[in-house]
């Protein structure tokens, strides 16, 4: 006993004695406010993340991510990653504790009389059973620093489902707004296209009265035709988006539930956002985005494994055993045939023509790219969010000079056909007249729906969305981030 404690007693006070660089977060400086005027909807105060697509009010876009949350393809990627970065992990924790197999063997054997004239034609039964054992002490470190890399691959994954979310539902809504800008541009064109039947039937009647020259029918039938031509491009655009949003939500195109495809043929207002829309502070994004959360934890794996490598140029310390019994014949289980062996066995690299060394300079370059990585996710997240503000900013501007250009042409039509009617202007007034009003109109129906889109991108760039669904084998989040969790 004596013996077996002194054996094992360096190795217990070794094992403390961890290589390789400890990980550090990273330090992010981030500004205190966002460099862009906050104007119209937008406020400083915090971001609603969870379920901020509610705040449109429209039943058809919860409808559409209520089935993209259980049905999403992209979403069941994500989730099988999780669940291997799991198991990874499980396998990770295994090697703290002792391996140990069981066996055994039964053969009944027989010599040949020719060989063995003295023994043959006897038969024997030999049995044994056995059990072995093997516990690697951690000396360096480097089964701490596999389970620590390891776990912050869990981590990532888990921000890599969330992140899954972010996106996924940001795509959703900016289809289906792109939907409803698509109908209401259709309705636009399909307007004008009366509009221009009606401008067509007076020519006609106007050079059946010899008050007008062919030259105006002509230009009024191919003005009409031209406005017709629009129509199918824009129902085809509108069958493709449909498809877009059936695809992002696990379905075929065109096998859409019915009742939910419906309502999406069904053409509908563009969707709003009411009320003020916060939008928070730098350091606000800097922790509720998962794609930053996920760079960060990947760096944190990676630095882990520096060390693990290092580790592996140093010797091993492994404590193995094995207790059985062995007989010919009966007896299996006497005491006197009983066995074991049980001590410590030391393995050390003496030449690998430093392919060792060139594996820690290749994981830390890995961590250098990781860094980078990083650093990279920071800065994008950042520009996300002001690029966001200034789309919203300026489209508030270009939105309401649209709507005083749509008044405008709409006056402007209808005193030009005044005018043309009692022959105080030429039909070439009119037909310019109305592509205004065409143009005007369907730049305006844009520019409200890129109003929304704008702020979609924000609620995107700001990391919302994932807050609302629980992450797979884990509790309903309640908005706190890793940054609570890890070192």
């Amino acid at each position: 006993m004596a013996t077996l404690v002194a054996t094992l007693l360096p190795m217990v006070l070794l094992a403390g004695c961890a290589v390789g660089p400890d990980y550090k977060r990273p330090e992010t400086e981030a500004m205190p406010v966002w460099r862009q005027d906050l104007r119209g909807q937008l406020t400083p105060g915090d971001v609603r993340l969870a379920g901020w697509w509610q705040q449109l009010g429209d039943d058809t876009l919860d409808a559409l991510i209520d089935r993209a949350t259980e049905a999403s393809p992209s979403l069941a990627l994500a989730r099988a990653r999780l669940g291997e970065a799991r198991a990874d992990a499980g396998v990770a924790q295994s090697l703290l504790f002792p391996t140990v197999n069981v066996g055994g063997l039964g053969v009944r054997s027989r010599q040949p009389r020719a060989l063995f004239p003295l023994t043959g034609g006897q038969g024997a039964t030999v049995s044994a059973l056995a059990i072995q054992g093997a516990w690697e002490a951690d000396l360096w470190g480097r089964v701490v620093r596999t389970i620590r890399s390891a776990e912050a691959a869990e981590a990532a994954a888990v921000a890599g489902y969330q992140d899954a979310l972010v996106v996924l539902y940001a795509e959703i809504a900016n289809r289906y707004v792109s939907l409803r800008i698509l109908q209401q541009r259709l309705a636009v064109a399909e307007r004008n296209v009366a509009a221009q039947r009606q401008s067509l039937a007076l020519v006609q009647n106007r050079l059946a009265a010899e008050l007008a020259p062919e030259l105006e029918a002509h230009q009024a039938t191919q003005a009409l035709a031209t406005s017709e031509a629009t129509i199918p491009r824009l129902r085809s655009a509108i069958k493709r988006t449909r498809n877009a949003l059936a695809v992002l939500v696990g379905a075929q195109p065109g096998r859409l539930d019915p009742a939910l495809a419906e309502r999406l043929d069904q053409p509908a207002p563009i969707p709003r956002f009411g009320g003020p829309v916060g939008v928070g502070i730098p350091a606000d994004t800097l922790r509720q985005r998962p794609d930053i959360r996920r760079a960060e934890r990947l760096l944190a794996a990676q630095t882990e494994r520096i060390g693990a490598r290092q580790a592996e140029r140093l010797p091993r310390l492994t404590l193995s055993g094995v207790f059985g019994t062995a007989a010919v014949g009966t007896g299996l289980f006497d005491a006197a045939n009983r066995f074991f062996s049980v001590g410590p066995s030391l393995a050390a690299n003496l030449f690998s023509a430093g392919a060792l060394s060139a594996r820690v300079d290749a994981e830390r370059a890995r961590t250098a790219q990781a860094l980078a990585a990083y650093e990279q996710t920071v800065l994008v997240a950042l520009q996300d969010v002001e690029a966001a503000l200034i789309a919203y900013g300026e489209e508030l501007d270009r939105r309401r000079a649209l709507e005083r250009a749509v008044a405008a042409s709409r006056q402007a039509v209808t005193q030009v056909k005044e005018l043309y009617e009692i022959g105080l202007t030429d039909f070439q007034n009119v037909l310019d007249s109305e592509r205004s009003l065409l143009s005007s109109e369907d730049q305006l129906v844009q520019s409200r729906g890129l109003l929304v889109t704008s702020l979609i991108a924000l609620y995107r760039a700001v990391g919302g969305g994932w807050q609302s669904v629980p992450v797979p084998g884990q509790p309903p989040a309640t908005g706190a981030t890793d940054e609570d969790e890890t070192p």
